[in-house]
């Protein structure tokens, strides 16, 4: 079987690494020598989230049939089923969620299927990808340790942690390194900042308008932001007097309230000092995803969870994701669903109350493409059997 080199799914670092089953399969006896392996390639290894791959890989309650009203069944019988469940809904008021750790290849094929249909409610689950996808990077990880000044708008330590390998190198490698974050709380990343700007519940959009007007040279107030001015003003100094920087963009799922407005001005002010830039989706494809989906005529992730609100969807798949988890006050609405179909690794909420699941593979177990954080088509070729 040989060692694979497979790509974590858990965020969009995109952090590769190996898995080997060779002894898989040799014996009948269970013991250390029949499980599978990780094996760490590059600089970066994984964080504690991506070590988790292994155990995907192998989880005793790993969803490994089909299933029609929670019975197993065969796979002709569960997609049969799905076809002749959604023959008798209005097609036009079918909706499809898709996870952010599809490939494009997935995305795709749902979209041909959207617009055979008739629907327009077809979208990536997390709002926060949606935005993301509207923000071109222009960084590179081999430049990122040679940065003086580093500004995290977010916690990109939690949410990316493998990013910390970077900064930690740009900090102590005497470069002088001024790392700052942005943000309305305390975090992991603000631990290790030399200045962090926490700004009001709500504020963190005026804060980020404020600096990048400030460092332009235009006119700015950062009254009721709740930051201190002479932190502000130091930063302001620090940026003006740099080209030799980057602005690292992390909205996560739901830290900010203006997430568009947050990321809008954290790259004005990547421009306006001609400073690397880097927005960060929570999925780990959930960038090209989003992209894909607008070269289509579909309504946002917003407009379609509106449409579930509102009673106007008639059947809902979701692929890979679990809107349950992600929007759980909306569990009495999706349950008023007439059909909903899922494909499914793991047993989550969505598969509970669905009518079909379908078992489906994770990112490391694929063929296909996805988006890299430097704008790059990135080839899955060597997928876990």
């Amino acid at each position: 079987m040989g060692i694979h080199r497979i790509t974590c799914h858990f965020c969009s670092m995109q952090d590769y690494f190996g898995l080997s089953g060779e002894n898989l399969f040799d014996s009948v006896h269970y013991d250390s020598n029949n499980v599978i392996k990780a094996h760490y390639f590059g600089e970066r290894r994984l964080c504690p989230r991506g070590n988790f791959c292994v155990e995907l890989a192998q989880h005793k309650q790993r969803v490994g049939y089909s299933l029609i009203d929670n019975e197993f069944v065969k796979g002709r019988e569960a997609l049969d089923t799905v076809a002749n469940s959604l023959d008798t809904v209005d097609k036009s008021k079918i909706a499809i969620l898709l996870s952010g750790s599809l490939t494009l290849e997935e995305a795709f094929l749902a979209g041909k299927l959207a617009n055979k249909w008739g629907t327009k409610f077809v979208s990536q689950i997390s709002p926060e990808d949606e935005i993301v996808a509207g923000f071109m990077n222009n960084f590179s990880f081999a430049s990122l340790p040679q940065m003086q000044v580093i500004i995290s708008v977010g916690d990109i330590f939690s949410l990316h942690p493998t990013m910390a390998k970077f900064i930690h190198d740009a900090r102590f490698a005497e470069r002088n390194n001024f790392l700052t974050t942005v943000d309305n709380c305390s975090s992991r990343t603000s631990r290790y900042a030399w200045c962090n700007l926490k700004a009001s519940p709500g504020k963190v959009a005026d804060l980020m308008e404020a600096l990048a007007k400030a460092v332009s040279g235009e006119e700015y107030s950062i009254d009721n932001t709740g930051v201190d001015k002479d932190s502000f003003q130091q930063l302001v100094s620090t940026l003006r007097d740099t080209t030799n920087a980057c602005v690292l963009f992390a909205p996560g799922v739901g830290r900010f309230s203006e997430p568009l407005r947050v990321g809008f001005w954290a790259k004005k002010l990547a421009e306006a000092r001609k400073f690397q830039f880097s927005a960060f989706a929570t999925g780990a494809n959930g960038k090209g995803i989003s992209r894909l989906l607008n070269t289509f005529d579909f309504v946002s992730t917003n407009e379609v969870i509106s449409a579930i609100r509102s009673g106007d969807v008639e059947a809902l798949l979701a692929l890979g994701c679990d809107p349950i988890e992600s929007f759980p006050g909306l569990y009495d609405h999706f349950k008023n669903i007439k059909f909903i179909a899922t494909t499914a690794t793991l047993p989550t909420a969505i598969v509970e109350i669905a009518d079909v699941v379908i078992p489906s593979y994770h990112l490391f177990e694929k063929s296909g493409t996805i988006l890299s954080l430097v704008e790059k088509l990135t080839q899955l070729d060597d997928p876990f059997p």
